[in-house]
């Protein structure tokens, strides 16, 4: 049978099987569309609830911070307020924060200010509903929302096992806002109501006159339900219902009746409409639309068959009604413009990839790239040879990523980027190289490769040759630490034959200044010469710590002392705080311990100007462990530096002013670590430091084992 007499038969069937079926269809349809608008507003009110118990859910992990706030109270209110802060700042959504005593009474308060107009002080609250539930059942409490300021907020009590409460008021604008404005039809809407059917405040202005014991008796059996017949003094309404998980909520669409059958009514009969017509048209079109319709069609048919087979060099004959006519014109155009394309980008193609190529075979670093399954998409020469892959060459789709990287440090490294664990990491590694004899050193980054806007595809290890930069820094210490060892005689005889000169010759005071001066810098530089050598033992793990039993008071007082006259010529302040408690006695090497904290005050008092003020902080309340600190009010540090001011030849800057080797706070660094402690700066830019150390109270038995956890 030819396509004409097809597309007839087509053209009248489609024209007179709806007319068939129209007639049983139609008694359904409404029946259908209504029960669809009912499912609607289930869907709707399902939606709704499920975004309210993601909410809750969220707020309900979010609010763990109250067991850190509730350790923060064996601290001090200012550790309390510190993570009240840090709560408030991280959460948008938190109206006010306040620790509550066992009375009821607001002690320590924080309030997000954008969302009250006027400061909040503090209150009791010990007649509020839901602080009574809480102080009663001893368990999270949630109040019932109060409109404040124009937006929606929930209290919550979280009973502390101390006694005291952590009193949040929540502001749910977010979660309400979306539902407020959902709209269904032109009289629908969206509200949340309470178990006895009452909306809630946010809604109370949505609708009025509901009737609140039909709601109720709505949602008291069931947690989901549809209804088709709820009165109300705006007319019968139809809607459905969803209770919010863990909540004494529902949410219920509501809609005039009128409005949400309406559509289906109006559609019935525009359909019965327009199947007449087809019915009246379509018999009279169908055979001359066959003829003429059919013919082009073939020719385009078989010209789209061609350029499926990247034939582009036959055009179609442009034959036909005008439309079909101009088709086949547009049909020719778009051929013509498939062959210009397709020459145009063959050559861009071949360019590209032999830029690509080029550019990777000239990189001297190590590229492996393959998919999350293990097989290896890409691996170039200088791959292979650092990782001593040592099989015979093949395609790379055919070579497992295990099998080419066989270094087993780095193996753990592409399991956890390739598990998803994470998304990049990355490490150092030495190889001994048999060929050589050499041991070099591999910089290893493993990340996760995605292309831009899509999904991630796989996972990319580079590898770079840092032996030359290892090499070169240990050429740096051992030229150093010979120096060290090379200077320290001479200077130590020159000190002498100054001072044996300053006995034994007249001398005004002028001379004596001289001396002074010269002996001075003698002791600076062999104080030097002291860091560098101190510095290669610690590294070295050959400088054993002569422990005693160590006062941590009377060493700040003394340091303090020391450095008085000093800040007092700069104009800096010199406080000491923490001393009135009770005094922290430890196990240490007393010597080192001073010395770190010397040099972190001769550090402060170096970088602070006029006017600053530098403290020197000190806490013994913890069983286990005492932490010191040395914080001023100097330029700060930048944040990409504050790691780096610990390494070795590291130096921190004063203005235009250098000083020092860089090894004062590795130095410092070392020492705490070989007491099992652990040291770290805070620093704002602009506003000062603060150094702040923790010290075992008993010195591990394996010197260099962390005593205690990381700090922050």
């Amino acid at each position: 049978m030819k396509l004409a007499h097809r597309f007839f038969l087509i053209i009248v069937a489609a024209s007179l099987l709806p007319l068939g079926l129209t007639s049983l269809w139609l008694f359904q349809f409404q029946k259908m569309a209504q029960r669809n608008s009912l499912e609607l507003h289930l869907g709707v009110a399902q939606f709704s609830s499920e975004a309210i118990t993601k909410y809750i859910q969220g707020l309900n992990r979010r609010v763990g911070f109250m067991l850190d706030l509730e350790r923060a109270q064996a601290i001090g209110r200012n550790q309390q307020m510190l993570v009240i802060q840090q709560a408030m700042a991280t959460n948008a959504d938190f109206a006010f924060l306040s620790v509550v005593d066992s009375q009821g009474r607001e002690i320590v308060k924080e309030y997000n200010a954008d969302l009250y107009k006027q400061a909040q002080d503090y209150q009791a609250r010990s007649g509020e509903e839901v602080f009574k539930r809480a102080q009663k059942d001893r368990r999270v409490a949630l109040g019932e929302i109060v409109m404040v300021e124009g937006r929606p907020m929930m209290p919550l009590v979280y009973p502390f096992h101390y006694g005291g409460y952590g009193y949040l008021m929540v502001d749910l604008h977010s979660v309400f806002q979306n539902l407020t404005g959902r709209t269904l039809g032109t009289t629908g809407h969206v509200i949340v109501i309470d178990k006895a059917g009452r909306p809630l405040a946010p809604f109370a202005d949505t609708v009025s006159r509901l009737p609140v014991d039909s709601l109720k008796e709505l949602i008291a059996h069931d947690d989901v339900g549809i209804s088709d017949y709820i009165p109300s003094e705006e007319g019968v309404m139809v809607g459905a219902f969803q209770r919010v998980t863990d909540m004494p909520w529902a949410v219920l669409t509501l809609q005039s009746r009128e409005d949400a059958f309406l559509a289906a009514e109006q559609l019935t009969w525009t359909i019965i409409g327009w199947i007449g017509l087809v019915a009246l048209v379509a018999f009279g079109v169908a055979y001359v639309t066959a003829l003429r319709v059919a013919g082009p069609i073939e020719r385009l048919n078989a010209g789209a068959l061609r350029v499926a087979q990247k034939d582009l060099s036959k055009p179609v004959p442009e034959v036909g009604w005008g439309e079909l006519k101009a088709l086949a014109r547009s049909f020719n155009q778009m051929m013509q413009e498939l062959q210009a394309f397709h020459d145009l980008q063959v050559g861009k193609i071949v360019e590209e990839k032999t830029r690509v190529e080029t550019l990777v075979y000239s990189i001297p670093d190590g590229i492996v790239m393959a998919d999350f399954s293990g097989q290896v998409l890409y691996v170039n020469k200088p791959a292979l040879s650092m990782l001593g892959y040592q099989a015979p060459a093949a395609e790379p789709g055919s070579l497992d990523i295990y099998n080419v990287v066989q270094e087993a440090r780095i193996r753990p490294m592409l399991q956890r980027v390739m598990r998803r664990a994470a998304r990049k990491d990355q490490m150092e590694i030495s190889i001994n190289d048999k060929a050589s004899g050499r041991t070099r050193h591999f910089a290893a980054a493993v990340s996760t490769v995605a292309a831009a806007g899509k999904a991630d595809l796989g996972i990319l290890l580079l590898m770079r040759d840092v032996s030359v930069e290892r090499e070169l820094e240990e050429m740096k210490e051992q030229f150093f630490h010979s120096l060290a060892h090379d200077l320290r005689a001479p200077i130590t005889a020159v000190q002498g034959y100054v001072r044996l000169l300053e006995k034994s010759l007249p001398a005004g005071e002028r001379e004596k200044r001289y001396f002074r001066s010269v002996y001075a810098g003698t002791r600076q530089v062999l104080a030097l010469v002291s860091d560098i050598l101190d510095s290669a033992k610690m590294k070295e793990g050959k400088l054993s710590l002569e422990l005693s039993r160590i006062e941590a008071v009377p060493m700040l007082r003394k340091i303090q002392e020391l450095f008085t006259p000093v800040a007092s010529q700069k104009g800096i302040r010199l406080a000491l705080e923490g001393v009135e408690k009770i005094p922290g006695i430890l196990e240490g090497d007393a010597r080192l311990i001073e010395r770190v904290v010397t040099n972190l005050v001769s550090n402060a008092l170096k970088f602070c100007g006029t006017g600053a003020r530098v403290a020197l902080e000190f806490e013994s309340t913890h069983p286990q462990r005492i932490e010191l600190a040395v914080a001023d009010t100097g330029p700060g540090i930048p944040p990409d530096k504050l790691q780096a001011v610990f390494e070795r030849f590291k130096q921190l800057e004063s203005g235009e002013k250098r000083s020092g080797f860089g090894l004062g706070l590795s130095i410092c660094k070392m020492v705490v670590e070989m007491h099992g402690g652990k040291i770290w700066v805070e620093s704002v830019l602009g506003k000062g430091s603060r150094f702040r150390i923790l010290l075992p109270r008993k010195v591990p038995a394996k010197t260099g084992e962390a005593a205690i956890p990381p700090a922050g």
